[in-house]
């Protein structure tokens, strides 16, 4: 009798932690997602790093689940509503400055990984890699979906420059 009663249990913490997810689970992710971005410098580079900042994710789903994202401008414009409705947000203006993005959900885990450009000593040369940020989904306490992307930065690895990066975001509206 006590393995019936722990059977739903175990298969909800089974559930949770799936390989994969359904495609149609991801593409309820996708949309606008505000919040801050904070960067903290944890090696020995001497460049100064900012508190939490503002930060502003449009996320968009493949057919197949695959996550892709994009910085956008923060922008505070209205468009009119139709036939007298009220006004609605402007779409998100991407940055053309930083790259798309990509990456899948696990779980309730999402992964990104990010292309990077590091400039180390004023060399002319960028030093090109790939920075991954990981973190759990979650619900806020008054139901809004949470995500909260951690990862470590190392632009210029030779100098020992390392970057500690905290992205917490909130989903706000379907994509535009």
């Amino acid at each position: 009798m006590r393995a019936l009663l722990l059977l739903p249990c175990l298969l909800s913490t089974l559930a949770r932690f799936s390989p994969s997810q359904k495609p149609e689970d991801a593409a309820a992710l996708a949309g606008v997602w505000e919040g801050t971005e904070a960067i903290e410098s944890t090696g020995n580079c001497q460049i100064d790093t900012r508190g939490p900042a503002a930060a502003k994710v449009l996320i968009s789903v493949d057919g197949d689940g695959r996550l892709h994202a994009r910085r956008t401008q923060p922008t505070s414009l209205m468009w009119p509503g139709a036939d007298g409705s009220a006004p609605s947000p402007a779409p998100p203006i991407v940055r053309s400055d930083e790259p798309e993005w990509t990456g899948r959900l696990i779980g309730d885990r999402m992964e990104f990984e990010l292309p990077q450009m590091g400039y180390c000593r004023g060399t002319a040369n960028p030093n090109n890699y790939t920075m991954k940020l990981e973190g759990p989904l979650s619900t806020t306490k008054k139901g809004q979906r949470q995500l909260r992307l951690t990862g470590e930065d190392r632009p210029c690895p030779s100098m020992g420059c390392t970057f500690h990066r905290t992205l917490t975001l909130t989903w706000k509206r379907a994509r535009p």
